[in-house]
C-alpha cells in the first residue's frame, strides 16, 4: 500500500562502512490548537510518515505560526530555502499545514580540478549565448550514452550509490525533448550508460525557484481538493469543512566542482565508450540525481540559463 511504501522510503541503510550521500527528509505537520483532528489519521500520522502534529495558533496569530514553520524549513535544509511559506498564505481560517523538507550536500567521487574551470559559451532557447564557467575534466564522469542524439552522461558521488546523471538533447531540441520526458523514457536513457573515460566539459550553476503548484497538480487531475465544495477530507475531520487552499513548492541547487547541493519509444545502437570520449554541455539540458541501488530519482530538474 502507499503508507508502508512511504515509510520504507524514508529509511536510511548502511553501506558496508562506507560513507554514503543520502538526502535529509523530513515530514511535519502543523494543526490548528484545539481542532479536533481525528485519532485514525494521526496515528497514520506517526506510523507511516514519522510526523507527529505540531500545535500552532493559525486562528489568533498566522504570522507567528508561519515563521515558526519556516524556521523548521530552514533548520531542514541548512537555510537554503529560509521561506516556503510566503507572507498572506497562511490566515486564521487555516487549519492545517503540510511541510516537507529534503536536503542534499554530497560530494564527486572524483572532484573536477577548479584549475581546469575555463570561460566557455552556452547556447539559450533563443539562439543567444551567454559566458559561463565551464568546469573540465576525464575523472569526474564515468558514464555515457548516445540514444537518438541525446547525450547522457553520469556523474557518481562518493560512496558509489548516488550520481548526478545529465540528459543533453540535440541542439534546437529541447522544448520537443523536455515535453516526451517521463518516467519510462528517463530509465531507458539512463539504462544505455556504458562505462568509460569521458572528457567532460559542465558549466557550474546554481539556482533557486519558488513555484504555486495548484494549477499543475489540477492540470493532472487534482480538482476536487482545491474546491470547497467537492473537498472530502472527512479522514482528518469529520465535519467535513476542510479543502486544500494551496501547495507551494521551493528548491535550491548548487553545483561545482567539488559536487552538488540540493535542496523529478527510444531506439538507441550503443557500444562501449572508447577512452577520451568528449563531452561539452553547452546547451539546455534536464539533470537528476539518482540512487543506484533503487533506481529511485531523488531530484529533477532543467537547466536553460546557467548564468542567470
Amino acid at each position: 500500500g502507499v503508507h508502508p511504501r512511504s515509510r520504507a522510503g524514508g529509511r536510511r541503510e548502511g553501506n558496508g562502512g562506507r560513507a554514503r550521500p543520502r538526502p535529509n527528509h523530513a515530514k511535519s505537520t502543523w494543526g490548528q490548537d484545539g481542532f479536533e483532528f481525528l485519532d485514525e489519521y494521526l496515528d497514520t500520522l506517526a506510523l507511516n510518515y514519522g510526523a507527529g502534529l505540531r500545535l500552532s495558533d493559525f486562528a489568533s496569530d498566522p504570522e507567528g505560526a508561519r515563521e515558526t514553520i519556516n524556521e523548521w524549513v530552514g533548520e531542514q535544509t541548512e537555510d537554503r530555502i529560509p521561506e516556503l511559506i510566503p507572507a498572506g498564505l497562511i490566515n486564521q481560517f487555516t487549519r492545517l499545514v503540510l511541510a516537507n523538507a529534503i536536503y542534499f550536500n554530497a560530494s564527486w567521487a572524483v572532484p573536477f580540478l577548479e584549475e581546469s574551470t575555463r570561460e566557455g559559451t552556452f547556447d539559450l532557447l533563443d539562439g543567444s549565448e551567454v559566458a559561463v564557467s565551464m568546469m573540465g575534466g576525464e575523472g569526474p564522469a564515468t558514464g555515457y550514452a548516445l540514444v537518438d542524439g541525446v547525450e547522457v552522461v553520469e556523474i557518481p558521488y562518493a560512496g558509489g550509490d548516488v550520481s548526478f546523471v545529465v540528459l543533453v538533447p540535440p541542439a534546437g531540441q529541447f522544448s520537443s525533448f523536455e515535453s516526451s520526458l517521463d518516467a519510462n523514457l528517463v530509465d531507458e536513457l539512463v539504462a544505455e550508460l556504458k562505462s568509460g573515460k569521458i572528457n567532460l566539459r559542465m558549466p557550474r550553476f546554481g539556482f533557486e525557484s519558488d513555484l504555486d503548484l495548484v494549477a499543475p497538480l489540477q492540470a493532472l487531475g487534482m480538482i476536487s481538493a482545491f474546491d470547497p465544495l467537492q473537498a472530502d477530507f472527512t479522514g482528518i475531520n469529520s465535519d467535513a469543512d476542510l479543502y486544500v487552499s494551496s501547495v507551494v513548492h521551493s528548491s535550491f541547487v548548487s553545483i561545482d566542482e567539488s559536487g552538488t547541493e540540493a535542496a523529478a519509444a527510444t531506439a538507441a545502437i550503443i557500444g562501449d565508450v572508447s577512452a577520451g570520449q568528449s563531452v561539452t554541455v553547452d546547451r539546455p539540458f534536464v539533470f537528476l540525481i539518482r540512487d543506484i541501488p533503487t533506481n529511485t530519482t531523488l531530484f529533477l530538474g532543467r537547466v536553460v540559463d546557467p548564468s542567470n
